[in-house]
């Protein structure tokens, strides 16, 4: 399924079913202002996978903190492997418009990419509930920690990414007011929204100050 229509499909049922949570939805910000982009390269030599399910950290880290020797933009909006269904995704892009994607392995390793190999996962349970801090067996391996589906390598043009770059400045900004990543996620201050649709977004210089 194309990104855009997996997009629009969403859009339409927020319409029907919650219009008033429509507009500011992250499908309606993503189709006005977000793009296609790619194609995906191999991780560039200074730059290495962070833990599976942890994408805005694993970019925000290159992008924001630039541990690497080259600089990176981060960005944001959902992103399809040749294994799942499109899910909401974060990822970098380089001046060329490459995206590096920090998260996503490609068989590089058998570990399982849910669990990293540890064959349990903590339950997603918030601060408030007895279970915060517990762990569970892993549902991808069985608790096994290896998942050989991931010994297939992929053409990387299988991957596919439609986002919006989010200028540095305003990456971090966001992180302070709300103490966690996502500009997209419904908890972002609408006055960051408005200045992220307002932020010029075609220079990569720019996006980088």
């Amino acid at each position: 399924m194309v990104l855009r229509d997996f997009l629009q499909i969403n859009l339409d049922f927020y319409k029907s079913n919650l219009s008033q949570h429509a507009e500011r939805s992250e499908y309606a910000l993503l189709l006005e202002h977000g793009r296609e982009m790619g194609p995906r390269i191999e991780l560039p030599s200074d730059v290495e996978y962070g833990p599976a399910k942890e994408c805005y950290g694993n970019a925000t880290g290159y992008a924001v903190i630039r541990s690497s020797n080259e600089e990176y933009v981060y960005c944001e909006g959902y992103a399809s492997s040749p294994l799942g269904i499109p899910c909401g995704h974060a990822w970098l892009i380089n001046e060329r418009g490459e995206v590096i994607d920090p998260t996503w392995r490609n068989g590089e390793s058998t570990d399982c990419p849910y669990c990293l190999g540890n064959g349990s996962v903590p339950v997603e349970v918030d601060e408030d509930d007895e279970r915060y801090g517990d762990e569970e067996e892993c549902w991808n391996c069985g608790g096994s920690g290896t998942d050989f589906g991931q010994r297939e390598r992929h053409d990387l043009s299988k991957y596919h990414y439609f986002g919006i770059e989010v200028p540095a400045k305003l990456l971090a900004k966001t992180i302070m007011a709300k103490g966690t990543y996502g500009i997209l996620c419904w908890d972002t201050p609408d006055e960051l929204i408005r200045e992220w649709i307002e932020s010029p977004r075609d220079n990569f210089k720019e996006l980088l100050a």
